[in-house]
């Protein structure tokens, strides 16, 4: 019999008021199937094991249904998972989402771990905005104390100039998002070896078997694939210090 894996998958709203992710509409209650196989990312039905992980790529008021996958399931490093056959249990209510994604009390907004907070991803208290880490702040990002304007940040230990948001938003920022991490990979059975068909012998029936990455960010194949004019971007980033970056990267630069 094959195990049922219970999860939750976030959805917008499609034009007719259906749930859609991407270019699908799904109904509560009804199950699908992949022709093929699953693959993290490019095809396949992706759902959370964790409900508060559905918010890494879904907007905090994205409408959550609790699924069942009933197939292959491979899980990746970063909470997201992908199956070849899901089901669409039920809708959950707001109250239900907020009390299952916040570890906080009396919150009102999603992944919370403080108190009382309305904003989301906040580990303070009181905060109305998002991603606050101290307490009673209407602004984001501040580790402060009644804050109305997002702080500065820090770059290698110094002040930058730009916000925690603005980094975010920065060339450079969008250039490191591409690092990849040696994650979950499943191999199918067409590319396994043959050391490797004997260490799973059920191969033949999942059709392959989920290749157990370490979590490693791959920064040397990362910097290998940049081009001179995306070296000089990560290069121009504010404070840039080359000891700090080969500590953190492993990377030297001249």
């Amino acid at each position: 019999m094959t195990d049922i894996i219970k999860g939750y998958k976030a959805f917008h709203t499609s034009d007719d008021g259906g749930l859609q992710c991407r270019n699908m509409t799904y109904e509560v209650g009804k199950s699908y199937v992949l022709n093929g196989n699953p693959e993290l990312c490019e095809r396949g039905f992706h759902f959370c094991r964790r409900l508060v992980d559905c918010f890494a790529w879904y907007e905090s008021s994205s409408r959550i249904c609790e699924v069942e996958a009933s197939g292959v399931v491979i899980d990746g490093s970063d909470g997201k998972s992908v199956t070849d056959h899901i089901r669409i249990v039920r809708e959950l209510d707001r109250h239900e989402v907020i009390d299952i994604a916040n570890i906080g009390k009396g919150c009102t907004g999603i992944r919370n771990s403080g108190y009382r907070n309305s904003g989301d991803w906040n580990s303070g208290n009181w905060n109305s905005g998002d991603g606050n880490s101290g307490d009673w702040n209407s602004t984001n990002y501040s580790a402060g104390v009644l804050c109305t304007r997002e702080p500065e940040c820090l770059i290698f230990d110094r002040p930058s100039g730009m916000t925690l948001r603005e980094w975010r938003d920065s060339e450079a920022a969008n250039l490191m998002d591409g690092i990849d991490v040696d994650s979950d990979l499943w191999i199918c059975a067409d590319n396994m070896t043959d050391e490797e068909k004997a260490a799973h012998p059920d191969f033949a029936t999942a059709g392959g078997y989920l290749r157990r990455g370490i979590g490693k960010l791959d920064f040397a194949g990362w910097w290998t694939k940049l081009n001179d004019d995306e070296r000089a971007v990560i290069l121009a980033i504010p404070n840039f210090d080359a000891d700090k970056w080969k500590q953190i990267t492993g990377i030297e630069v001249s």
